[in-house]
C-alpha cells in the first residue's frame, strides 16, 4: 500500500471540516478524515484498504453516500490530487440532503406558484364566460370566446362544441372558431353513434371519447381524409348532459401530432365543458321562455302578443299590402256551459289543428284569445283573401265530435288590410269590428272593413270616450221607478235606473250604453257612481220612511271585482244607510257565465246585510232549485213573460208556474213590465208579490221620489 508522505499536507486534511477521502488509482481507500467518519458512521480502520464503491456504489445514478447504518445520503463530491502524490486522489464529500430539501420545496414552491397562477388565470377565464352566459349573450358567440380560451391556453389545439339537432340523432357544429369553413361542413350532421368519430362516440356512450391517433384508430377511419386534409392526428371529446340527463352537445379538443391528454388537460377541459353546457342550457331555456311568452299554451300556436309582433314587422314595409283575418267561433260559449272547459278546451285544439291545414305555410296564424284566432296574410290580395275564407269556411263543415257527440260550428270572419295609416292594433281592431258585423249577419262568407265600418268604429270610439268624460265628470243620473206591493197596493220601495243625459243625443236609458261600458270596461266605475248616489239617495228615502228598499243593478262583471263591494261597503257607512234599506239585482244570464265567481261575490255582499235578488228571470239556464242554493231572496220576472199578461192565457199560466215553484223555495217574486191593468190583475192574482212597470209609475227622479213617499207616508 503506498503510503502518503507529505505530512503538512495530512494535517491540513486531517483537520479539515469537510470529508475527505483519499483513494489511489485503483480506487482504494488510503486515507479518511475524522469529518469522513462522522459523516459515514465507518471507523478510518473499517474504510483504509477497502474499495470506495464500499462508500458510493456504482449503482447509484444520482451521489449517495451509503453509511454504515444502511441508510445513503446524498453528497456533492469533487475531485483533487496532490502535488506530491500524484498517484492518489482527495475526494471531499459534502452531504447535501438539505440542500435538495431546500430545492425540492423551492421547486415545489415555484411549480405550486405557477398553478396558481395558472388557476388564477382559468378562473378568470372562468369568471369572464359565466359573465357573458348570465348576460345572456348569443350562445354561439359564447361558445367561440370559450374556443379561444381554451386554444390560447393549451397552444396547438383547436376547439369545438357540436350540439344536437331536433332529433337528438345528429350533430353540427355550434362553435370551431379556429377550423376551417371546409371542416365544419365535413363535420356538420354527425350521427350520434358509437364508433362515428370521437365526438359521435362520446355522444352515443355517454364517455369522454379519447382519439391517440385519428389516422390509426378505427373509430375514426371514415374521417382519415379529413384528418389528412386539415392536420387533426388527435382528438378528444367529452360529452354535455343538463342535469336530467338530456345531451347538450360535446366538447372536443384537436391537435396537429398523435397525443394523449394529461391530468391537468382533461381537468381544465371537464371545466370548460361544464361552462360549454351552461351555456348551451341557459340559451336552450331562453328559447323555452322566449316560446313560452309567444305561444299559446293550449294549441301552440303564436299567441297575441307573438302575432302583433310580426305584423308590425310586415306592416314595416310601406309597399306591403296586408290583410288580417279575424276568425271568432259563433255559439262557442254554449259548449263551456254545457260541457265544461275541459271540452271546450280539446274543440279549440282541434279548431287550430284544422285551421294550420287550410291557413298554409305563406301565412301566420295565431290564437289570440278565447276562441279567436287570427291570420296575417303577407300578400293581402282580394283573391287570396277570398279563398283563405272559402277554405276556413269549408274545414267547419265536418263536426267536432266530443264524448261521443258531434257538434257542428259556423265561424264569423272579419277581414282588414293595411292602409298607410295603418299599425298592427289599428288593423287587428278593424278586423274584428269587421267580424261583429259578420257575426251580427250570421251567414257564411266574411266581411271587409272600409269606410263605413270606420265610420261606425269611430262614432263607438268616440261615444266611449264620452262615456268615460261623463262617469268622471258624474253626469249620469239616476232615476228611481217604483215598486208596488200586491197585497195592500202599497209603495214597497224603487228600483234605481240609470240614465246618461247626453249633450247631443238627449237622455239615454241603459240599454244605449251599458252594453258598451261593458266590452270597454267601464261597467266597474260606472256601477260604482250609481252605487255611491244610490245609496245616498236612500239616506234621504229612509229618513221618511225607514223600511224603505231600494234596488240597484250589478252587472256580473263587477261582481269579479273588489272596488265594487268595498264600495258598498264604504258607502253604506258613510251615509250610515243600513244594509236592509238596499238591495242588489244581477241579472240570471250573467250570472251563469260564471256561477262560482258570481255565487262568492253575492255571499260576500250578502254577509254585509244586504238582499241579492236575480234580475230578468226566466231568460237564462239556472232553475230555481239551483238558486235556492244561493244567498238570494228573490227573483223578477222579466218582462218578456209580463207583456202579453191579461190577453194570453198561455203567458197567464207561465207567470202563475213560475211563482209557486218560486214559493216553494220561499223567494220572492217581483213582475216587472207591468203596462196594463190586465196585466196587475193577472200578477196579483197568481200570487206575485211585487209589481213594477208604467202602469203603476214611470221613473223619476229622487226629488219626486222623495215626494211620493212622503205622501204614501202621510196616507197610512
Amino acid at each position: 500500500m503506498q503510503r502518503l508522505d507529505d505530512d503538512a499536507a495530512m494535517a491540513l486534511l486531517e483537520n479539515t471540516a469537510g470529508a475527505i477521502v483519499s483513494v489511489d488509482t485503483n480506487a482504494t481507500i488510503l486515507f479518511v478524515n475524522a469529518a469522513a467518519e462522522r459523516l459515514t458512521g465507518f471507523s478510518r480502520s473499517e474504510l483504509i484498504g477497502t474499495p470506495i464503491t464500499r462508500l458510493l456504489p456504482p449503482e447509484h445514478a444520482e451521489k449517495l453516500l451509503c453509511r454504515a447504518d444502511g441508510t445513503c445520503v446524498p453528497v456533492e463530491l469533487s475531485t483533487a490530487t496532490l502535488p506530491n502524490s500524484p498517484q492518489a486522489f482527495v475526494l471531499t464529500l459534502h452531504d447535501i440532503t438539505e440542500r435538495q430539501v431546500t430545492e425540492e420545496a423551492l421547486r415545489a414552491s415555484v411549480a405550486e406558484l405557477a398553478a396558481e397562477r395558472q388557476a388564477q388565470a382559468d378562473l378568470e377565464t372562468y369568471q369572464r364566460v359565466l359573465e357573458q352566459i348570465a348576460r345572456g349573450k348569443p350562445r354561439d358567440e359564447t361558445l367561440n370566446d370559450l374556443c379561444h380560451e381554451v386554444e390560447a391556453r393549451f397552444p396547438g389545439t383547436i376547439c369545438s362544441v357540436m350540439v344536437p339537432d331536433a332529433t337528438g340523432q345528429r350533430l353540427h357544429v355550434a362553435a370551431a372558431p379556429s377550423l376551417s369553413p371546409a371542416a365544419r361542413t365535413a363535420l356538420a350532421d354527425l350521427p350520434v353513434q358509437d364508433g362515428v368519430g370521437s365526438c359521435g362516440t362520446a355522444a352515443a356512450t355517454g364517455r369522454t371519447t379519447i382519439v391517440f391517433n385519428t389516422l390509426t384508430d378505427p373509430r375514426t377511419a371514415n374521417f382519415v381524409d379529413l384528418a389528412r386534409d386539415f392536420d387533426l392526428h388527435a382528438v378528444w371529446s367529452s360529452p354535455l348532459y343538463d342535469s336530467d340527463t338530456r345531451l347538450l352537445g360535446t366538447f372536443a379538443l384537436y391537435r396537429s401530432v398523435p397525443h394523449q391528454p394529461g391530468a391537468s388537460e382533461i381537468a381544465a377541459i371537464g371545466a370548460a365543458a361544464g361552462l360549454a353546457a351552461l351555456a348551451i342550457q341557459r340559451s336552450d331555456a331562453d328559447r323555452a321562455l322566449t316560446e313560452a311568452a309567444e305561444r299559446d299554451q293550449l294549441t301552440g300556436l303564436f299567441n297575441r302578443a307573438r302575432f302583433l309582433t310580426l305584423l308590425a314587422g310586415e306592416l314595416a314595409n310601406p309597399d306591403a299590402r296586408v290583410a288580417v283575418l279575424f276568425f271568432d267561433l259563433d255559439r262557442f260559449k254554449r259548449i263551456n256551459d254545457s260541457m265544461g272547459h275541459p271540452a271546450g278546451d280539446r274543440i279549440l285544439v282541434e279548431v287550430s289543428g284544422r285551421l294550420s291545414d287550410v291557413v298554409g305555410e305563406s301565412a301566420i296564424l295565431a290564437r289570440f284569445g278565447g276562441d279567436e284566432f287570427t291570420v296575417l296574410l303577407p300578400e293581402g290580395t282580394d283573391s287570396g283573401i277570398a279563398a283563405l275564407a272559402d277554405r276556413v269556411n269549408a274545414a267547419f263543415a265536418a263536426p267536432f265530435v266530443i264524448d261521443g257527440g258531434e257538434f257542428f260550428f259556423t265561424v264569423s270572419i272579419g277581414v282588414a288590410v293595411n292602409d298607410e295609416h295603418s299599425d298592427a292594433f289599428s288593423l287587428v281592431r278593424d278586423a274584428d269590428a269587421a267580424m261583429y258585423v259578420a257575426k251580427e249577419r250570421g251567414r257564411p262568407g266574411f266581411v271587409q272593413f272600409d269606410n263605413a265600418l270606420r265610420e261606425r268604429a269611430v262614432e263607438r270610439l268616440t261615444r266611449e270616450n264620452e262615456l268615460l268624460r261623463a262617469i268622471e265628470r258624474d253626469e249620469l243620473v239616476v232615476e228611481y221607478q217604483p215598486l208596488t206591493r200586491l197585497s195592500d197596493g202599497s209603495l214597497y220601495g224603487y228600483e234605481a235606473l240609470v240614465r246618461w243625459p247626453h249633450p247631443t243625443l238627449g237622455l239615454l236609458p241603459p240599454a244605449e250604453f251599458i252594453p258598451l261600458a261593458e266590452e270597454t270596461g267601464l261597467i266597474v266605475p260606472l256601477g260604482i257612481s250609481v252605487l255611491r248616489t244610490t245609496i245616498r239617495d236612500i239616506a234621504g228615502l229612509a229618513s221618511i220612511n225607514p223600511d224603505v228598499r231600494v234596488s240597484v243593478n250589478v252587472s256580473v262583471l263587477q261582481l269579479g271585482d273588489r272596488s265594487v263591494e268595498n264600495a258598498i261597503r264604504s258607502s253604506l257607512d258613510r251615509y250610515r244607510v243600513a244594509p236592509a234599506n238596499l238591495v242588489v239585482e244581477v241579472t240570471e244570464t250573467g250570472f251563469m257565465q260564471d256561477l262560482d265567481i258570481a255565487a262568492n261575490a253575492l255571499r260576500r255582499i250578502a254577509d254585509l246585510g244586504v238582499d241579492v235578488m236575480i234580475d230578468d228571470f226566466g231568460i237564462g239556464y239556472s232553475s230555481i232549485a239551483r238558486l235556492s242554493e244561493l244567498p238570494i231572496v228573490g227573483v223578477k220576472i222579466d218582462r218578456r213573460f209580463t207583456k202579453n199578461l191579461g190577453a194570453d192565457t198561455q203567458a197567464n199560466g207561465v207567470l202563475a208556474a213560475i211563482t209557486r215553484l218560486a214559493h216553494a223555495f220561499e223567494l220572492l217574486v217581483v213582475a216587472e213590465g207591468i203596462e196594463s191593468s190586465e196585466a196587475l190583475a193577472v200578477a196579483d192574482k197568481v200570487g206575485c208579490d211585487y209589481a213594477q212597470g208604467f202602469h203603476l209609475a214611470r221613473p223619476m227622479r229622487v226629488d219626486a221620489a222623495r215626494a211620493a213617499l212622503l205622501t204614501f207616508v202621510s196616507q197610512e
